[in-house]
């Protein structure tokens, strides 16, 4: 249940950042974006291996 919520949860901050992006004309601040985005990947990849 919990897993399902968290996957939910990621989803619609994927399509947020989908419409971020689209939006989005400055190169460097999609640069530090995509940094910080890798980050919270990786977090939400440890969350979900419990």
């Amino acid at each position: 249940m919990q897993k399902g919520r968290l996957v939910l949860h990621y989803m619609h901050f994927l399509r947020v950042l989908i419409t971020w992006l689209v939006f989005s004309a400055n190169a460097t601040s999609m640069v530090s974006f995509f940094e910080w985005l890798l980050q919270r990947s990786a977090i939400v990849h440890k969350i979900l291996e419990f």
